[in-house]
């Protein structure tokens, strides 16, 4: 008996389904009950409901469309192995190793041009030929077999070559002796058939009760064997559609275009059971008066924006209805992987707004196994930048396998930065820009100790190394890109698919196995033996290079690793297929865009059932339509659809999908009016002009309250009485901390005290070599260059340092610029060399001024002078340094005569010169005093080296405040020559962007303490 139940609600039909199953228990209790679904998510649903239902559920065996016929079948053959020759991968190895084996049959297929071919043409070729072979046999299988007696079915021109190869895949297939025996799955429909016809011994074992539920498509093979097992046992058909909805909101019209494709999987389970003469039985379950829920339409600028309006709808759900939990909800995107990130940073912000739990994706995970491994296949092979190995290393699997820590990873970028290294693992130790010779200068400078700028072998010793930790990480590190190389090395080899996945096998144990969670990496071996499977099937023994099995290999692996969650762990977060029947409280739908849904079907122009569809097929552009009608229906209380309105760098405007738009003409004369378009900042101030928020974020509502009103004062950086601080509050203070401070009072505060960071100033990772040397690099080689010049170092050495450091850029054009560069500084070596002449004194120091000691290391006195140099013009900051060691060697008892200080000046040598004489070393103590005073740290901090020796020079020269603030409000600003001024500092806007100190009393005091003793000397020393 074939029952036939019918209802637009999936909820009314599970109910249904529990109160026939209770009926009809079998006679052992130990069977187990089949329950044909579509997806995994439908049976997770199901398995929920019966729980409410009946407090447990269990013992139920689940069986997927797909499988359902191989499962009757291996009834009577149970040796019938679970990797078929006929699956889909199996079949595109086979076809690939079959017209490797045979080229002739390649020039009898009219679309492929013979005279192009490669190795990797042609096996994308066999995938396509695979998938329509698939295809037909689970759509088309009598075509199949009539095609194996050499018969057509269609008027197509294609039909012919297509038959050709499937007769010539099934004469392989029979002539070896691992597949001989093993069916078609075209065949074995037929078999199947007949022994539900005439077979009594295997309809015994047959359970009695087949449960079919949910199915929002099924083909008409599927139907037909459902229908003949319905002659002998009981078969219970729950289906999702009702011919017509008096109550819907939608034109009836509509609702049957959309929904054609359970219209014709309803009229081929009537017509099927009748031309069987199956007896049957149609009921349409009655349910709850059915009015589908009006769905709440958004138009926003991107995907950030789309989660930030959902959150808020969310929200403003949850708070409307309390009975209502998160886990009553659905959000559905077309693309998990692109909307994981967004999803969970937005949804689990707490700051001034409540977070909301979003369950964890079971893929579409960046930091998954699946993922990890497709990254480590497509870096095999590659140029191996700098940013993408790191990356690779920053994947959690492949972090926790080498036991990286974060802080670790931070390093190796720095070392990576610092060592340039740009791309390649390096052949040799000292391979330019390679890992390898980064590697060669981490531990040469751990393990040499050379003379300033000198290349060993071809590697400049690294001195970032010193710490047993250093040293430690970098042996780590070393290891991690030996096997990168290992494996690189035996990729470049060809061989045949087995030994690729023998090495597949050997790559993720090495990569892999320690650092991933250890039931997704037991799925991914397993995942790959299913895949090794398939290719013995096709006992292929053709070699394929690395690029053919990666691309391969990545697509199945992307396939495996499709994004949904699973119940009871927050809001679940789908794609558009797994969830599309499943009744949810919310659903809200993200990314309806017309270039996104309806999906475009992508297929071959020989796909016979595209060309000529039939009542059963699955047509994706129809499919689509029916997912969407599922959608609106499964909603229950409140539907959010959401699509991206605007182009991302134009003006342009967006289209909704075009079912959203057929929905909103169906529904008002002026769709444009319904939908809700949304501003790009969740902050505007329109959100609030009606005394009601539209954002559930107190941070938008205070941001939108301030841009509106423009009268509130923001709360400043550093309030100006807080003193509660412990900086300088130990018995010594360091050289180095000194001055650190005095030359940068507000980047010395934030880093030390607050521990922020400027991080658009760190060096970031980099993929390319220098071509040229300009800006921040010009400074730095001709530094390198004035004091490897003043040493006396040869020109050779020099230049070999600069060349493999690298300084410059490769061949003649790097000896180029060196010799440039080394023109540029010639007269400056020559002058500092007048006072650099004989040994450096090097000295610790210890002093106790005001209470405090100092301690350090001090250097650059020449003789009798301190000699400051710097191959570019001297500024403020260099001046403050350069005092400060002066009086710290004076406070010392070092008797020097003169500081000195070279730079250059429109490209010439300029000396400031001041004798010690002239130097009060007071000024020492009133340094260390202003530290120390009980001031506010915001008075303290009041100190520019450029701006404040603006101040003090023009005071000192006027004698008027007015003046001197002016030229200090102009040296802060900044002008046309002034490109980097004080005030465009980042830790100086951090701090005092909300104060005008210029007028203040301590900017004053500050400027005229540290800079007149300095001034004064400098002015005597004419």
């Amino acid at each position: 008996m074939f029952h036939l139940y019918q209802s637009h609600s999936l909820e009314s039909l599970a109910q249904h389904f529990f109160e026939v199953m209770g009926e009809s228990l079998p006679d052992n209790p130990l069977e187990q009950p089949w329950i044909i679904v579509q997806n995994n998510e439908i049976k997770e649903w199901l398995s929920l409901k019966c729980a409410e239902q009946q407090g447990i559920a269990g013992n139920f065996r689940f069986i997927f469309p797909s499988e359902f016929l191989w499962v009757l079948y291996r009834l009577k053959k149970p040796e019938i192995p679970r990797q078929l020759p006929a699956d889909l991968n199996a079949m595109q190895w086979a076809l690939f190793e079959m017209f490797s084996e045979e080229p002739s049959l390649l020039k009898k297929i009219p679309l492929y041009n013979i005279d192009s071919d490669t190795v990797q043409k042609r096996f994308h070729f066999c995938a396509r030929i695979a998938d329509n072979f698939d295809q037909y046999q689970m759509y088309r299988p009598a075509m199949m077999e009539r095609w194996l007696q050499g018969k057509t079915s269609t008027q197509s021109r294609h039909e012919g070559w297509q038959l050709m190869v499937w007769r010539r895949l099934n004469e392989r297939w029979k002539s070896s002796d691992i597949t001989k025996d093993i069916p078609r799955r075209s065949a074995a429909f037929r078999e199947l058939s007949t022994w539900l016809k005439t077979d009594e011994e295997f309809l015994k074992v047959l359970p009695d009760f087949i449960y079919i539920f949910g199915l929002s498509h099924a083909p008409k093979p599927f139907i037909e064997i459902s229908s003949l097992m319905g002659d002998a046992k009981k078969v219970h058909y729950f289906l999702r559609y009702q011919p017509k909805e008096e109550d819907s909101s939608l034109p009836e019209e509509l609702r049957q275009k959309w929904n054609k494709p359970l219209r014709e999987q309803h009229d081929l389970v009537t017509a099927i059971n009748e031309q069987l003469q199956i007896p049957f039985e149609q009921k349409v379950i009655a349910s709850e008066s059915f009015s589908s829920i009006k769905p709440n339409v958004h138009a926003c600028h991107n995907k950030r924006r789309e989660v930030e309006v959902l959150k808020d709808e969310v929200l403003s759900f949850l708070d409307e209805h309390p009975d209502f939990s998160v886990d009553d909800i659905l959000i559905m995107v077309p693309d998990a992987q692109e909307y994981a990130g967004i999803l969970e940073a937005i949804f689990s912000n707490s700051e001034q707004q409540p977070s909301l739990p979003i369950a964890r994706l079971l893929g579409g995970d960046r930091d998954s196994v699946p993922h990890a491994m497709s990254n480590f296949l497509e870096l095999l092979l590659s140029d191996f930048k700098a940013s993408e190995v790191l990356q690779f290393l920053q994947l959690e699997p492949v972090r926790k396998h080498f036991d990286f820590s974060e802080s670790e990873l931070d390093v190796l970028e720095e070392w990576a930065v610092e060592n340039k290294v740009f791309w390649g693992l390096g052949e040799d130790f000292n391979e330019l820009y390679s890992w390898k010779k980064g590697i060669s200068q981490l531990m040469a400078g751990y393990s040499l100790e050379l003379p300033k700028h000198l290349v060993y072998e071809g590697v400049v010793p690294f001195e970032g190394v010193g710490s047993s930790e250093g040293i430690n990480l970098s042996a780590r590190f070393s290891s991690f890109i030996q096997l990168l190389k290992e494996s690189d090395e035996e990729a470049k080899s060809s061989r045949t698919a087995n030994e690729w996945m023998d090495l597949c096998h050997k790559w993720a144990e090495r990569f892999l196995s320690n650092g991933a969670d250890e039931r997704q990496f037991t799925q991914l071996l397993t995942f790959l033996a299913k895949l090794e499977a398939h290719i013995e099937l096709a006992e292929t023994r053709q070699k394929v290079s690395f690029g053919v099995i990666r691309n391969w290999l990545q697509a199945q692996l992307n396939a495996q690793d499709s994004g949904t969650a699973r119940y009871g762990q927050g809001i679940r977060v789908s794609s558009y297929v797994p969830y599309r029947s499943v009744p949810f409280a919310f659903i809200g739908v993200l990314g309806m865009n017309e270039e996104v849904f309806p999906r475009k079907a992508v297929r071959p122009e020989f796909d016979l059932i595209y060309d000529d569809p039939k009542p059963g097929d699955r047509i994706l552009k129809e499919d689509d339509a029916c997912l969407f009608l599922e959608i609106l229906e499964s909603a229950r209380k409140h539907l959010h659809i959401c699509y991206q309105a605007f182009m991302a760098r134009s003006d342009s405007q967006k289209l909704p999908s075009m079912l959203v738009q057929q929905l909103l003409e169906s529904q008002s004369k002026e769709p444009d009016k319904v939908v809700k378009r949304h501003y790009l900042h969740a902050f505007n101030s329109r959100y609030f002009e009606q005394g009601k928020a539209d954002t559930y974020s107190g941070l938008s509502h205070h941001l939108a309250k301030t841009l509106k009103l423009k009268q509130h004062e923001p709360a400043p950086f550093l309030e100006e009485s807080f003193k509660e601080i412990n900086l300088f509050q130990d018995e010594e203070i360091t050289v180095q901390d000194l001055i650190y401070f005095f030359t940068h009072p507000s980047k010395y505060f934030v880093q030390n005290y607050l521990q922020l960071f400027d991080y658009d100033n760190f060096n970031d990772i980099t993929d390319r070599e220098l071509f040229k040397v300009g800006g921040l690099e010009r400074y730095q080689l001709r530094t390198f260059l004035a004091e490897g010049l003043v040493e006396d170092l040869e020109e050779e050495q020099l230049l070999e340092y600069a060349q493999r450091y690298p300084l410059i850029p490769e061949a003649m054009q790097g000896e180029k610029i060196f010799n440039l560069r080394k023109q540029e500084v010639s007269g400056f070596v020559e002058e500092v060399q007048k006072y650099t002449a004989g040994e450096e004194l090097k000295r610790g120091i210890d002093l106790e001024i005001a209470g405090k000691r100092i301690s350090g290391t001090l250097g650059s006195v020449y003789g009798d002078s301190l000699v400051h140099y710097r191959p570019a013009e001297r500024k403020a900051k260099n001046e403050i340094s350069w005092w400060i060691e002066a009086l710290l060697w004076l406070n010392a008892g070092v008797a020097l005569q003169n500081i000195v200080f070279i730079s250059l000046k429109n490209e010439k040598p300029e000396v400031l010169e001041i004798p010690a004489s002239h130097i009060a070393q007071q000024a020492l103590e009133k340094l260390i005093n202003l530290l120390l005073r009980d001031d506010p740290w915001l008075h303290k901090l009041c100190f520019f080296p450029d701006t404040s020796k603006a101040y003090a020079e023009e005071f000192k020269k006027t004698g008027e405040y007015d003046s001197a603030m002016k030229k200090a409000r102009k040296s802060w600003l900044g002008g046309r020559f002034s490109p980097n001024p004080d005030s465009a500092d980042f830790y100086n806007h951090l701090i005092w962007k909300d104060h005008d100190f210029i007028a203040s009393e301590f900017f004053n005091r500050n400027a005229l303490e540290i800079w007149e003793p300095f001034l004064m000397a400098k002015e005597e020393a004419g």
